[in-house]
């Protein structure tokens, strides 16, 4: 399972084609965008797929690149802000040892984000925000042991499709 989905993160995040056509896209391309950090944030902190240097890898090209940031910034300063945050909050749960260089430059593409995000507030109506969703350790130990299920029916479906 975690080479396939290591295959999935570069054949989309980690694909400058894959991220030009979803820029082409605008607003809806940003939150699609924020949506696959957000599984990749979610399924890092269960089964923790990904190698530090992968992770490296999507920060720098989805969050620290500054063409993604003025794509951000223009499209949907929410998703760039939420999205620094779940990568910031991996490192802190200690789910992502990222390399301090990328770190320090993930934290001020935030910081800029999320001033981003204030300074708008105060100058439009009508804003959709993402929503935030906080999960306990037993949440997360709870999907660890039903993902460790999941694996195993996969495997047993294995076994049997090649016999």
């Amino acid at each position: 399972m975690s080479a396939r989905y290591r295959r999935s993160v570069e054949e989309t995040l980690l694909n400058s084609l894959w991220r030009e056509e979803k820029k082409k896209q605008g607003y809806q391309g940003a939150g699609n965008f924020m949506f696959r950090l957000q599984n990749l944030f979610m399924d890092q902190c269960l089964n923790e797929l990904l190698p530090d240097e992968v992770i490296d890898q999507v920060a720098e090209a989805c969050m620290n690149a500054p063409d993604m940031q003025e794509f951000f910034r223009k499209e949907n300063p929410y998703a760039m802000e939420e999205a620094a945050r779940r990568f910031l909050e991996l490192h802190q749960r200690g789910k992502w040892n990222g390399d301090p260089e990328i770190l320090t430059r993930l934290q001020e593409a935030y910081l800029e984000a999320e001033g981003d995000v204030e300074c708008g507030l105060a100058s439009r109506g009508e804003i959709q925000g993402g929503s935030v969703e906080i999960q306990n350790d037993a949440q997360v130990e709870s999907w660890r042991d039903k993902m460790r299920e999941v694996d195993q029916v996969l495997a047993r479906m294995q076994d049997s499709s090649a016999k």
